[in-house]
């Protein structure tokens, strides 16, 4: 990058009407106040108090004894990349040279603090006990302790329903001017709520709710002022911290910690920067030790609780932070740690606030699927028209025919194909010329299809770059960018992300960032993102390091509940294949993506037996229900659209699923395509179904099934679909 995003953050609170201000409590100069009560009724009013608490009012909870539950069998895992950990502590003073900075410039006078009088500062010696600080979800599930140590370090506990989830872990960051990680004072407290409603264009929801309760916690250290903001969701909690001040800063590291409790174990894969890892079940013991990309998924307590930890609002904050993973250390600790690649202290301006660092808590699958504390943790879009932004399925020639896009007739083919078959996008991966895409692109919109085109990341990594290339693709035409070879967790990286979104959404061009860093929520400030990658999918197939049963069972409560995946999923003509072709057909239901990217050839598709359920299957959905599922093992997931439902069900081991259709009304039936006796054939069945009805469906050793439940007649398209024996395609 040679130009810099300029840093302008705001504070973290809620700006709809209905965010509440609840509680402000500042210690007065009093002598005798040695704690403040936070005196909360269920209106949310506050009498605030400089009243000192006798110990046996002071009670709490005995925590829970450990469970001696049946252990979770790990999986062998398959091996991945293992990154080196960073090479040396970050220097206090190192000031990063690229990129340049803008023409206002970063100042680099000393920075300019809050004046605070001597009267405020002696005050502040006594401060707000922590303990007094509880605070609890909306709907009281999740409760929040804290604690201030001897040595003034700041610490959290969680508790589920009562139940211990994460034991005390410590917060606390550190800068080139202040090291907010020990000597600390609470200097006042504010506790806050919002309940506010959104929708986006895109995701696996049509109605999104944001309702948390958020204690804002005000640091002091000689004299310099840290705040942590605190989020308790019903299904998770999200902290971040904002540093004060003006000019220039340096963040050199984060004492940021999830504490899980002995003997959780939980699904993983070792750091790498594309994110393409294959998740297996860890070990406790791997978990001390680890070096994992997020987001990670936990058993707490033997599967009584699931812990996602990852991290939200990262590349969408004007270049001010770099993306994290989790280290591991003794006692499963585990720490979040800057990316490799930023091998220096993250360079920015005042005030700074960082990533919100995040834990999802559910007593169940389905909660966890559905959780939408990733977008609720982004800034709503600043976009005054969003109706441009469509989502759909999108035909694709690259994984099966890898010179194609090099060739315009043979893109006008996946055109008319796309046209023919009610399929919303054809992407024109690398190697397209400028010659024919503006007219790839006319005569696609004349046929209702719109054009994505693929480009590197090093072509459009300066605003010039992305300024002049944007502006001319949209002129000829094209609807949407995939971005790829990001492949780099970095600050520098990050900003490149915003650069690229902001334009892209000023031309109304949708993008598809590929190679990429996790998604962290930011579809809702920038909804025309319809999808990254981040995810090991089935371009894999193409070398042999191809995704699994047990991978694509477990990625629904992993990698898809904090965003939109381009799996690219729907496989059938590779000789690598692994499953079933029915399971390839679930994996269409299954996987969320703004733009699904369906991999396989026109020419498969066209004779095949499922052809007719992927030209009815959306890429956007009203509800998500997660009937049974246990991650590395199966997964039965139904979608709904309007009235219609679709299920998709996949598994690694035969077995037998019963799936209850409470979720549906009366005069419903059921077009089935489910696994056969060979592997590379479906069979089909048509059932009338209400709610009181159980379908019973055997399904074979990495097998599956996908289920449209109608009310509309779709006999005819489930006859119509052809039977066809795959082969393996030309690469």
């Amino acid at each position: 990058m040679k130009r810099w995003i300029s840093l302008i953050l705001t504070a973290a609170l809620c700006t709809s009407m209905c965010c509440i201000y609840a509680e402000d409590a500042v210690l007065g100069t009093s002598d005798e106040a040695q704690s403040i009560v936070l005196q909360e009724d269920s209106s949310q009013t506050t009498e605030v108090g400089s009243v000192s608490v006798p110990e046996d009012e002071s009670e709490q909870e005995d925590l829970p004894a450990d469970s001696s539950g049946q252990e979770i069998s790990p999986e062998e895992p398959d091996p991945s990349s293992v990154f080196a950990e960073e090479e040396e502590q970050l220097n206090q003073d190192f000031v990063t040279a690229e990129p340049s900075l803008p023409e206002e410039g970063i100042q680099t006078q000393e920075p300019v603090f809050p004046e605070r009088t001597a009267e405020e500062l002696d005050t502040d010696m006594t401060s707000v006990n922590p303990a007094d600080l509880t605070t609890e979800s909306p709907d009281g599930s999740l409760s929040v302790q804290f604690e201030l140590n001897e040595s003034g370090q700041l610490f959290y506990t969680v508790f589920k329903a009562g139940n211990l989830v994460l034991e005390s872990s410590q917060m606390g960051i550190t800068a080139n001017h202040a090291d907010f990680t020990s000597g600390l004072a609470v200097q006042s407290t504010q506790l806050t709520s919002c309940d506010e409603t959104y929708s986006l264009p895109q995701g696996k929801k049509s109605q999104y709710r944001n309702h948390y309760n958020q204690r804002e916690i005000v640091l002091e250290k000689d004299g310099r002022i840290c705040k942590i903001y605190f989020r308790m969701y019903d299904d998770g909690i999200a902290f971040r911290y904002e540093l004060l001040g003006e000019g220039a800063v340096l963040i050199q590291s984060e004492t940021s910690q999830f504490n899980l409790p002995d003997s959780t174990g939980g699904w993983a894969f070792d750091w790498r920067n594309d994110y393409e890892g294959l998740y297996t079940y860890r070990s406790p013991s791997e978990f001390s030790s680890a070096n994992f990309a997020m987001p990670v998924l936990a058993s707490i307590d033997n599967n009584r609780y699931w812990m996602l930890l990852t991290e939200g609002n990262v590349y969408n904050s004007n270049g001010s932070y770099c993306a994290s993973h989790l280290d591991g250390s003794a006692g499963e600790v585990m720490k979040v740690a800057f990316a490799p690649e930023q091998t220096s202290a993250i360079s920015t301006i005042y005030p700074v606030q960082t990533p919100y660092r995040v834990a999802i808590i559910t007593d169940n699958l389905n909660d966890l699927a559905n959780s939408v504390l990733m977008t609720n943790l982004n800034p709503p879009t600043t976009m005054s028209d969003t109706s441009w932004i469509k989502t759909g399925k999108s035909a694709w020639s690259w994984w099966s025919e890898e010179r194609s896009p090099q060739w315009f007739e043979r893109q006008r083919d996946y055109v008319d194909f796309a046209a023919e078959n009610g399929w919303d996008f054809v992407t024109v991966d690398a190697g397209w010329d400028d010659s024919w895409v503006e007219q790839l692109c006319t005569e696609a919109a004349d046929k209702n299809v719109s054009v994505v085109i693929w480009t590197d990341v090093d072509a459009i990594d300066t605003q010039q770059e992305v300024d002049e290339k944007l502006t001319r693709w949209a002129s000829w035409g094209v609807a949407g960018i995939k971005v790829d070879f990001m492949m780099n967790d970095s600050q520098m990286r990050m900003a490149t992300y915003q650069l690229i979104a902001e334009k892209a959404g000023e031309l109304h061009m949708l993008v598809n960032f590929h190679g990429s860093t996790k998604p962290s929520g930011e579809i809702r400030t920038w909804p025309h993102v319809t999808t990254s990658e981040a995810v090991r999918g089935s371009e894999h197939y193409k070398w042999g390091e191809y995704s699994t049963a047990y991978q694509n069972s477990t990625l629904p409560f992993t990698r898809n509940v904090i965003g939109p995946m381009d799996f690219t999923p729907t496989v059938i003509s590779n000789s690598n294949l692994n499953t079933t072709h029915a399971h390839q057909l679930a994996l269409s239901v299954i996987f969320e993506s703004g733009m699904q990217h369906l991999a396989d050839s026109i020419d498969s598709y066209e004779a095949w037996k499922g052809k007719n359920f992927l030209n009815k299957v959306p890429a956007s959905w009203d509800e998500l229900r997660v009937l049974d599922a246990f991650p590395g093992d199966y997964a039965v997931i139904a979608r709904r659209k309007g009235n219609e439902w679709y299920l998709g069900a996949i598994t690694s081991a035969a077995r037998t699923i019963t799936i209850d259709c409470d979720f549906l009304g009366a005069g419903y039936t059921a077009y089935i395509y489910k696994d056969s006796d060979d592997p590379t054939m479906m069979a089909t069945d048509v059932q009338a179904v209400d709610s009181s009805s159980v379908l019973m469906l055997d399904l074979a050793s990495t097998g599956g099934c996908a289920i449209l439940f109608t009310n509309e007649n779709f006999l005819q398209e489930l006859q119509d679909d052809a039977s066809y024996s795959a082969s393996t395609p030309n690469f």
